[in-house]
């Protein structure tokens, strides 16, 4: 349940933050802002970032998609991510995606 709410809130702040930028109209002029200049993974410290990279499918030069990075979302909670958290960071030519990432605590042990 506390997946599926972080994954709808995080879908929601990306539609909001993104949708004056890409545009549905494939006839409109694409602008060097609509693609992704590099993809940046952060909070890992468990989960080497190889292990990670690969099921990412957003890659520097494509431009943005919402499903894919929902698709991105959807393959690091399966990695077994308490919470996963996507931001766009400006630069000259396109975006950083940076999915910022939290890894589960391990469970408490009791002490005999």
């Amino acid at each position: 349940m506390k997946h599926s709410l972080v994954l709808v809130i995080a879908i929601c702040l990306l539609t909001l933050g993104c949708q004056h930028k890409i545009q549905p109209d494939l006839s409109s002029k694409v602008t060097g802002k609509e693609f992704i200049e590099a993809v940046d993974l952060r909070g890992n410290f468990k989960t080497t970032t190889e292990t990670m990279r690969p099921g990412i499918h957003s890659r520097a030069g494509d431009r943005i998609s919402l499903p894919v990075i929902k698709s991105d979302i959807e393959f690091l909670y399966s990695l077994g991510f308490e919470e996963v958290r996507v931001e766009e960071e400006p630069r000259r030519i396109g975006k950083i995606i940076v999915f910022h990432v939290r890894e589960k605590a391990p469970p408490q042990t009791l002490a005999p």
